[in-house]
């Protein structure tokens, strides 16, 4: 569907001396208005009182952290909610291939498990060696799922070199 062309004409001399009258005309009213409820510098934090400021009068997003003391801000006890972190790994070798470059990847899948009673919270997947000029890729990432738990971290990784490689599963259990 063609969107029809809107040709945005250059306003007349007549509509611009028109906008510069109504400003210059509105300008001195607006600054005296303002001046005249607030001198420079009146409010400050003595002349407010407790709870005046609420959070319908802060413009959302104004304020930035650096507005806040420290002790403002609750220190969350990592310990206490998530528990002893245990990071749990297996590898295996992904086999050379015949020719390197060809686009033909060989690839191993691995996976690693939490013990009985840990849940799993994150994993990834790491090389031995990772050299910029290699073709070794993680074909997929996942966390592994029992009765709607997470319990370990599969991957598979592929590599299109003509040299074994060592390719690695993690997954951290609390």
């Amino acid at each position: 569907m063609k969107m029809p062309h809107v040709r945005l004409r250059r306003p007349s001399p007549a509509i611009v001396i028109a906008c510069i009258a109504l400003a210059v005309v509105l300008a001195p009213a607006s600054y005296a208005t303002v001046s005249q409820l607030l001198p420079k510098d009146s409010v400050g934090t003595l002349q407010l009182k407790d709870d005046a400021v609420t959070s319908k009068k802060i413009r959302n997003f104004s304020l930035r952290r650096w507005d806040f003391k420290q002790s403002d801000f609750p220190r969350v006890p990592t310990e206490e909610l998530l528990g002893d972190i245990k990071l749990r790994q297996a590898s295996t070798t992904v086999p050379a291939g015949p020719v390197a470059g060809n686009g033909q990847y060989i690839t191993r899948a691995v996976e690693v498990r939490c013990q009985p009673g840990e849940r799993a919270i994150s994993g990834g997947t790491s090389w031995v060696k990772d050299a910029n000029e290699e073709e070794l890729v993680t074909v997929y990432s996942m966390p592994l799922f029992e009765n709607g738990k997470p319990v370990g971290w599969r991957a598979r990784g592929g590599s299109d070199e003509n040299k074994d490689h060592v390719f690695t599963v993690h997954v951290l259990c609390v």
